[in-house]
């Protein structure tokens, strides 16, 4: 079984609202391949819907340095997007999570179109 696998087995759970089981299958992901920044993506949105939002913060921010090393530009974007969208409280007018989810998820799909 290869990290890819259990992301897209995180990816699968998280669409059906089960955070908790995405979770844990990120954190698989990430014990075969700690740099595996699209996992860190995954897991930070997982995070954010259960309410850790330091530990959403700190995972979109290690996906953008490992997206950085892997020069993937679009990625670096992204994650970098979503670390704002995290630190912008809802009520400061801005669009914040709910603007920034649609991005995250299509460049999390990308991988499997690729």
């Amino acid at each position: 079984v290869k990290s890819e696998d259990f992301y897209a087995w995180g990816v699968e759970e998280a669409r059906r609202g089960n955070h908790r089981g995405a979770l844990e299958q990120f954190n698989q992901s990430l014990t075969i391949d700690p740099k595996f920044a699209y996992s860190y993506m995954g897991r930070a949105i997982s995070r954010k819907q259960l309410g850790d939002l330091q530990g959403a913060i700190s995972d979109s921010q290690l996906a953008e340095t490992f997206f950085k090393e892997q020069k993937n530009e679009e990625g670096v974007k992204v994650a970098n997007d979503l670390t704002k969208a995290l630190q912008t409280p809802a009520d400061s007018g801005g669009d914040g999570f709910g603007g920034i989810i649609n991005v995250v998820g299509s460049v999390l799909l990308k991988l499997f179109l690729r």
